[in-house]
């Protein structure tokens, strides 16, 4: 197992976090609270399964208009 610095681990966080999808939303309540990363990756995560779930239920899926 490779070992890693604390810092190096919050780095590879931050690398995460900056490679999700955020909405405009996401970003506007999550931004300026300074959610830690792993508990935005957390609940970015939590909401796609979610999607996921209501998608398979039939749920259509709804895109807002770019």
């Amino acid at each position: 197992m490779t070992c890693h610095t604390k810092e190096q681990l919050e780095e590879m966080l931050f690398d995460v976090v900056n490679e999700l999808d955020l909405s405009d939303g996401m970003i506007e309540e999550h931004g300026p609270h300074g959610t830690a990363p792993a508990i935005l990756v957390r609940l970015v995560l939590e909401r796609k399964d979610l999607e996921i779930r209501m998608l398979k239920q039939g749920f259509a899926a709804v895109t807002p208009n770019a």
